[in-house]
C-alpha cells in the first residue's frame, strides 16, 4: 500500500511559456574548453505544463535511464523498471535468474528497500517499503547495487541529483522531451555516458538549481547568461556564485537568488481542500411536464485554503505572491496543484484505473482516490486582500479555486 501521509506540503505552479526565448539564453564552455552558445531549439519553444516540465521534463533522457544503466551492466538483457501496483519500486529482469540487492541504510529510505542484502530468486525485485518523496542530492557510490557476479552489477543512483524518484524512473515523453536539460545534454549523450553533464532542478524551497558534473565537463562553471529576461524568469539575478555540492569534488551548483516566478511552495500543508462542481445546462419545460436540456458538462473544482508565509515566518513569500507571481496567478491562468510536494506524478481517480492505466506507475498515482499527485487546471478564484490575522506578520490566510482540466 502507499505511504498514507495526510499532512503533505503542497505547491502551486503556473505553466511555463518558452516561446518568448528565441535568442541565445546562455553560453557555457564545453568539455573541450570552447565557449558554446545555447539557444532553445524550435521544439523547445512551446508552452510547458509547469517549470519542472521545462527544466528537466519530469524524467530523464533515454540513454540516461535506469534501464539503460542496467542494460549496460547486464549485457544482452532487458529490464523493466518502474513503480508497481503497490506503489513500490520494481525492477523486472527478463531472464528471471536469481539476483541480489545490496543497499546502505541511506538508500533504503530513498528506494524503499530493506537495509540488508536481499536475494530475489526469480529475478523480479519488488521492494517492500515506501520510497522517499522530494528532490534529492544523492551519492552515486555503493548505495543501491543490483548484483549477480563481479562482472554483472549496477550501482544506483547513477544520477547525482534527481527531481523525484518517479522522474528518475521515467523516460521523458511528449513535449517534456524537449526540456532545458535535453537542450544542453544532447551534446553529452554518447553510448559510454550514462549520466547528464548538467541538471536543472526545482528545489522544495521554490528556487531553481543548476548542477554541473565537472567529471564530464571540467569547464562547465564557465557560464554566462545571454538572455536577461530568461535569467530573470528562472529567478536568477546575475549575482549568484557557484557552490560545491555535498557529495564530492565534481558536483557544483548555482542557486537562483530569488524564488522562481509563478511557483508557490508554502512551508505548511493545505488548511482545507475540498471539491465542488458545476453542471450547467439550458433546461426547458415542455407542455407535457417533462424537460428537455442542453447539458454542457460536469466541471469539478478544487477549493483551497492555506496560509502564506510572511515576514515573521521561516521564509517570506508575501511580496513574491503579490508582485512576482502577479503575471502568472490570475483568473483563467493555467496552473498545476502538486497535492503532495515531491511526488511529480499526475493524480488519478479510482474509476480511471483499469487494464490500460494501472493504479500506480511512474506517471500516475491513484492514492486515496485522487487525493495525491498533480492536478492540472485553471485558476478561477483567488484572494486579493492578504491581511494579517494577528499583530505578528505571519500565516496570512489565502483562498484559491482551481477548475480541473
Amino acid at each position: 500500500m502507499p505511504r498514507n501521509e495526510y499532512s503533505c506540503n503542497f505547491a502551486i505552479m503556473s505553466d511555463f511559456d518558452a516561446r518568448l526565448y528565441t535568442s541565445t539564453i546562455y553560453s557555457r564552455k564545453n568539455s573541450s574548453n570552447v565557449l558554446t552558445a545555447y539557444t532553445l531549439p524550435v521544439e523547445s519553444q512551446i508552452v510547458f505544463d509547469d517549470p519542472i516540465a521545462f527544466l528537466n521534463g519530469n524524467g530523464v533522457d533515454p540513454l540516461h535511464t535506469f534501464e539503460a544503466r542496467l542494460s549496460k551492466s547486464f549485457t544482452g538483457e532487458t529490464w523493466s523498471v518502474g513503480i508497481n501496483n503497490q506503489d513500490h519500486l520494481s525492477l523486472i529482469r527478463e531472464n528471471g535468474n536469481a539476483i541480489q540487492v545490496w543497499v546502505t541504510a541511506k538508500s533504503s529510505e530513498l528506494y524503499g528497500t530493506e537495509s540488508i542484502t536481499t536475494n530475489y530468486l526469480d529475478g523480479n525485485i519488488n521492494l517492500p517499503y515506501d520510497w522517499k518523496r522530494g528532490e534529492r542530492q544523492v551519492d552515486n557510490e555503493g548505495i543501491f547495487q543490483v548484483y549477480e557476479t563481479l562482472i554483472k552489477s549496477a550501482i544506483f543512483p547513477h544520477h547525482k541529483i534527481i527531481q523525484s524518484l518517479p522522474s528518475y524512473l521515467n523516460e521523458r515523453q511528449g513535449n517534456n522531451y524537449y526540456c532545458l536539460e535535453w537542450t544542453e545534454n544532447r551534446y553529452y549523450t554518447g553510448s559510454t555516458i550514462t549520466t547528464p553533464a548538467v541538471y536543472w532542478i526545482l528545489g522544495s524551497d521554490g528556487y531553481v538549481y543548476q548542477y554541473v558534473d565537472l567529471l564530464l565537463n571540467p569547464y562547465a562553471k564557465n557560464f554566462i547568461w545571454g538572455d536577461i529576461n530568461f535569467r530573470n524568469r528562472l529567478g536568477f539575478n546575475g549575482l549568484e556564485q557557484w557552490v560545491q555540492g555535498d557529495i564530492g569534488p565534481y558536483l557544483w551548483y548555482l542557486k537562483a537568488s530569488n524564488p522562481i516566478p509563478g511557483v508557490l511552495i508554502p512551508t505548511r500543508p493545505l488548511e482545507d481542500h475540498h471539491l465542488k462542481f458545476e453542471r450547467p445546462s439550458n433546461a426547458k419545460r415542455k407542455g407535457d411536464g417533462s424537460y428537455t436540456s442542453n447539458f454542457l458538462g460536469n466541471f469539478v473544482t478544487s477549493v483551497l485554503s492555506f496560509h502564506l508565509d510572511a515576514y515573521a515566518d521561516s521564509k517570506n513569500d508575501y511580496r513574491h505572491f503579490t508582485d512576482v507571481c502577479g503575471d502568472y496567478f490570475y483568473i483563467g491562468a493555467k496552473v498545476s496543484l502538486y497535492q503532495d510536494w515531491g511526488d511529480t506524478r499526475l493524480s488519478l481517480i479510482s474509476s480511471q484505473v483499469g487494464d490500460i492505466r494501472p493504479a500506480y506507475d511512474n506517471i500516475y498515482t491513484s492514492e486515496n482516490n485522487g487525493s495525491f499527485g498533480v492536478i492540472r487546471g485553471f485558476l478561477t478564484n483567488i484572494s486579493s486582500e492578504l491581511s494579517y490575522p494577528q499583530s505578528i506578520r505571519r500565516r496570512v490566510p489565502v483562498n484559491m479555486e482551481i477548475s480541473h482540466a
